[in-house]
């Protein structure tokens, strides 16, 4: 399964729905049958395979209105192993490009102290074990134990912890510091002559 409010995750899935949902409002815009659209996005060769989705299905092309050889209407069984080759090979592509601007994030083992995304909002918890999926972990919280992806846990350093229980301001702060200029004449800017 995928991580919980983490659509990265099952990102196939989400352009499925994407792809399909611009489709369905194409023809509704259009008047034009919705079948017909699918079934044109079916027969349409992918980048990543070189082969349409009807082809790895039925092993050769649909036949639709646009005028199609008989001999390309003919059963041709794709290659399995090139088409995974070929899959592999973009993937890893897609992956060498998404790691040239991303970071490692810092090691979380049991028991750290941890933020957690809960809610559109951060919670104190404690790293519970690693989940099944990859880079998921079990926080337990105030309310419960929650999964979450590596991506929502912030790790609580021992030093912060300390330092925000013993820290006390030595000086009280004055707000006295700062002064403001007088607003009362503020004219807008003379951009190119107008204003």
């Amino acid at each position: 399964t995928s991580s919980p409010h983490y659509p990265k995750g099952h990102a196939l899935a989400e352009s499925a729905v994407k792809i399909c949902k611009s489709i369905l409002k194409k023809a509704e815009l259009s008047n034009q049958n919705p079948y017909l659209l699918l079934f044109h996005y079916r027969n349409t060769e992918t980048q990543s395979t070189g082969y349409s989705p009807s082809q790895l299905m039925f092993n050769r092309k649909l036949r639709d209105k646009m005028t199609i050889r008989e001999q390309n209407l003919l059963p041709r069984v794709p290659d399995r192993i090139q088409i995974e080759k070929q899959i592999r090979k973009t993937q890893a592509s897609q992956k060498e490009k998404y790691d040239r601007r991303s970071k490692e994030l810092e090691e979380i083992v049991d028991k750290d102290q941890v933020l957690y995304r809960y809610n559109k909002k951060w919670r104190k918890g404690e790293i519970n074990g690693k989940a099944d999926s990859p880079r998921s972990f079990w926080v337990r919280g105030d309310n419960g134990t929650y999964r979450r992806n590596r991506r929502d846990i912030i790790k609580i350093s021992n030093k912060s912890l300390k330092s925000e229980e013993t820290h006390v301001p030595s000086e009280p702060i004055s707000n006295n510091n700062y002064y403001l200029r007088n607003r009362a004449n503020i004219e807008k800017p003379n951009w190119y002559g107008i204003g």
